[in-house]
């Protein structure tokens, strides 16, 4: 206790003992605070100490939980909300990347739960749709050696509230259920914005970006009644996933690629996935799909773009997500389009008979 005065070492009889106690040697004290601190702890054992000399026992007064675990919350300036919230990813088995549409799905399930539907998740406001894709992005990354999903990637471009932040944090406490496989555990590496978080590709800038998770069109391809494409004024078949995908830049304000590029594969890792072998469709809410298959491109801007690139359908739910080629690995490969900028593909070949009017 605070106070006490240090004990000092007396001769003490030992039971059964036929000798005398024997006379007590005064112990050596050390002559100022600096000797007492690197005093060895044997040699005053020796000397009879049972605490250091100069030392007293003193309560302190400590939150219960202190040493809790608690995610990190990065410093903002006042009035600014965090954009990006970022977790990793841990299980008994990693899911894979073929699977991010269902794992997006249970994590917005829990997150719209925890934050008792919050806009920034649900993307409602008043039962009304908000407009401009403001809300909750989530994208899954698998940045292994393998195609297993590693992190996730929270990106609300109207900011995380605090009701929403509290959302997040529960998710990292009640993890997210397997469905049927094994449960998710997320931990929350932090909020912050796009330069918080310097590991995650997802934001680039970059001039060059290539699919990570397949891009699937929101509208149906449009035809002549013969059968033949309908073309739009730069030859672009109307409807066709890469024609969707440039209405889609320019509706997202992101410029137009110089070329547009269709991959078969997909690398992740040391895999090569095909877009089919992904899951393309959400099994709960609904989506404008426009009925087709997903499909993989490599697109090049002209000057570097920031991130992230998540277009088309499902695309709030980690499908059409795009990566800087850089960080990616992609090799370029055959099957080139280019566009704009006073260059566009060529049309398909004219049949012999004119179009009819549709």
């Amino acid at each position: 206790m605070a106070g006490q005065a240090t004990p000092v070492p007396t001769a003490i009889a030992v039971k059964g003992s036929r000798k005398k106690p024997s006379v007590p040697v005064p112990p050596h004290v050390p002559a100022d605070l600096f000797e007492a601190l690197h005093a060895d702890t044997s040699d005053l054992q020796r000397a009879g100490w049972s605490i250091p000399p100069g030392s007293q026992f003193v309560d302190y007064v400590r939150p219960a939980h202190c040493f809790d675990l608690a995610p990190a919350r990065p410093r903002r300036s006042a009035g600014t909300l965090p954009t990006v919230a970022r977790f990793a990813v841990s299980s008994t088995v990693l899911p894979r990347l073929t699977r991010a549409v269902s794992v997006a799905e249970r994590i917005h399930q829990s997150l719209v739960k925890y934050s008792d539907q919050a806009p920034v998740f649900t993307g409602k406001a008043g039962g009304q749709p908000l407009q401009g894709h403001l809300h909750a992005f989530i994208l899954c990354e698998a940045n292994g050696p393998r195609d297993a999903i590693t992190h996730v990637t929270v990106f609300a471009p109207m900011g995380i509230d605090q009701q929403a932040h509290r959302a997040l944090e529960t998710l990292t406490e009640s993890g997210v259920w397997g469905h049927g496989g094994h449960d998710l555990q997320l931990i929350l590496l932090g909020l912050g914005d796009a330069r918080t978080f310097t590991d995650c590709a997802l934001f680039g800038p970059a001039k060059a970006w290539a699919s990570l998770t397949p891009f699937v069109a929101t509208r149906h391809p449009k035809t002549h009644r013969d059968g033949r494409p309908k073309l739009d004024a730069d030859g672009w078949p109307i409807g066709s996933p890469a024609h969707d995908l440039r209405r889609l830049l320019t509706e997202a304000g992101k410029p137009l690629p110089v070329r547009i590029e269709p991959w078969e594969v997909i690398p992740v890792g040391s895999r090569r996935l095909r877009p089919l072998e992904f899951q393309a469709d959400r099994f709960h809410g609904k989506g404008r799909q426009g009925g087709q298959t997903g499909a993989a491109f490599k697109l090049t801007f002209t000057t570097a773009i920031p991130g992230p690139l998540a277009l088309g359908y499902g695309a709030h739910f980690g499908l059409g997500l795009f990566v800087p080629v850089t960080t990616h690995g992609v090799i370029a490969g055959p099957g080139t389009q280019e566009s704009t900028a006073g260059r566009t593909p060529p049309p398909p070949p004219t049949p012999a008979t004119e179009p009819l009017e549709a």
